[in-house]
């Protein structure tokens, strides 16, 4: 092969189509009528185009208003969301919700990414920022829903991660399996929150809240909290899921993936018999 100089570049430019048909052969800009001033100027308006669609990326839309998705902003992100988030959510019963049972699939799923705290259905456009933003905006939204339930419930109940960006204290641990600890009676309640954007039903159990929910003791329950709409104040939905890794539950989730990723189908009928009300 040979190597391509600027008159050979060009022509093999022109003999793919890739070469303007009316333009001279030629990387003279004299010959071009093109200017230094016109190449800054072209250089600097890609640039400009660079940074908007970076910081684009690192926004959602929280109801009518805009966040920027930043470490540093995550409490400011967490008080905006306790001023939206509306009475009749927080009234919502921690008690599980009904599901169908499902038929088993032999059909490959389509493999899909996300932060382990959202589900990543309906999310595929969105950057790894965006989405651990979403998974922020869950768990505030939670946090604020056990404390209506709990009387007694603090702070002190959130385990996650996301925790110490919005406390400081170092309290979270991503690792335990589970986001809050709630302790009713005598028992331990663990929840671990999926986030959505949309009317999704899906989600995905990290490997350490598989065990965590398939390793509970007599008086510990594990339940998902599972959060639709979480950018939308007005519409949000939260519904709590019995432990995916019961055997007792087993039929209501389909495995979605490799093991981790369950499906489930919200039952038209509601009666609260079934549900387990703490």
């Amino acid at each position: 092969f040979d190597r391509l100089d600027a008159p050979g570049l060009i022509k093999a430019l022109a003999l793919c189509g890739h070469w303007p048909a009316d333009m001279p052969a030629t990387l003279d800009l004299d010959v071009l009528g093109i200017t230094e001033d016109d190449i800054a100027a072209l250089v600097t308006e890609e640039e400009r185009a660079r940074q908007e669609a970076e910081v684009k990326r690192r926004q959602i839309g929280f109801g009518d208003q805009q966040v920027t998705i930043d470490e540093t902003n995550y409490p400011a992100i967490a008080q905006l969301v306790r001023e939206r988030v509306s009475r009749q959510l927080l009234d919502v019963a921690p008690r599980e919700v009904p599901l169908d049972t499902l038929a088993s699939s032999t059909k490959e799923p389509r493999r899909r990414e996300g932060r382990p705290g959202t589900t990543a259905g309906k999310q595929s456009r969105l950057s790894q920022t965006q989405i651990s933003g979403i998974g922020l905006i869950g768990e505030v939204i939670v946090l604020e829903w056990l404390k209506a339930q709990y009387s007694d419930l603090t702070d002190d109940a959130w385990k996650s991660g996301y925790r110490n960006m919005v406390l400081g204290d170092g309290g979270g641990d991503d690792t335990l399996g589970y986001d809050f600890e709630v302790h009713h009676g005598k028992l331990r309640l663990l929840y671990e929150v999926k986030a959505t954007v949309g009317d999704d039903t899906e989600f995905t159990l990290t490997p350490a809240e598989m065990a965590c929910a398939q390793q509970l003791r007599r008086n510990e329950r594990y339940r998902v909290v599972f959060v639709q709409h979480a950018l939308e104040p007005d519409a949000i939905a939260i519904r709590v899921l019995p432990n995916p890794m019961s055997p007792q539950y087993r039929q209501q989730y389909r495995f979605a993936g490799e093991g981790v990723r369950l499906r489930f189908v919200l039952s038209a009928t509601k009666d609260p018999a079934e549900s387990l009300d703490v």
